[in-house]
Parts: structure tokens; C-alpha cells; sequence
């Protein structure tokens, strides 16, 4: 009896471990990232054509580089010189700049 409570318990703890919910994932109604890294900074373009990368520039001297999916970006390019919002689940380490892997904007 003993050995089928350990079980038991060892299967529930088990379970609920399971269950617990990855940092950055948005929650249920899509609205919120739950943990998730972000920087507040303006859209910039970095680079001479036709090689430009979009970028965020953090406190007037900082800029990272911005990798997104074709609509985040379209919509970047855009609004170049705006402020934004940026929600990144990876920052890359590249030569001499850092690149952000975005999932999510928010203009501000």
C-alpha cells in the first residue's frame, strides 16, 4: 500500500509539473506575454542599400538589430522613427551587434 501511494504521488507531482506554463507564451485571449523579454526604444533602419536591416535604437546609442516575420516588418518599415513596444524571445549575439528574434510589437 505504501509503494502504491509513492506512486501515487510521484505521478500527480508528475502531472503538475507538466502543466505549468512556459515563460513567453501568451496566454489564453492572445493579449498578454506572460514573462517575456521587451525592449521600449525607435525603429531605425541599419545598413546602405540594398543590404539595410531594421533596427531599435535603446537610450539615443544602443541599436539592435530586428529579425521578424514579413508583416512585423512590412509594418516596421513603415513607421520608421516611431516608438515601440518590442517582445523578443531570443537575443542572438552576432559580430558586433546583437539581433532580437521578435514575436510581438506594440506601438506606443
Amino acid at each position: 500500500m505504501k509503494d502504491l501511494l509513492s506512486v501515487f504521488a510521484f505521478l500527480l507531482v508528475t502531472l503538475l509539473l507538466s502543466c505549468k506554463t512556459p515563460n513567453n507564451e501568451i496566454n489564453k485571449d492572445n493579449q498578454k506575454l506572460v514573462n517575456s523579454n521587451y525592449y521600449n526604444g525607435r525603429i531605425t533602419t541599419v545598413g546602405n542599400e540594398p543590404f539595410t536591416k531594421l533596427g531599435l535604437i535603446i537610450n539615443d546609442s544602443t541599436i539592435y538589430i530586428l529579425k521578424c516575420d514579413n508583416n512585423t516588418q512590412n509594418k516596421l518599415m513603415m513607421n520608421q522613427g516611431k516608438s515601440f513596444k518590442v517582445f523578443y524571445d531570443n537575443k542572438i549575439d552576432s559580430i558586433g551587434t546583437t539581433v532580437l528574434n521578435v514575436i510581438k510589437i506594440e506601438e506606443e
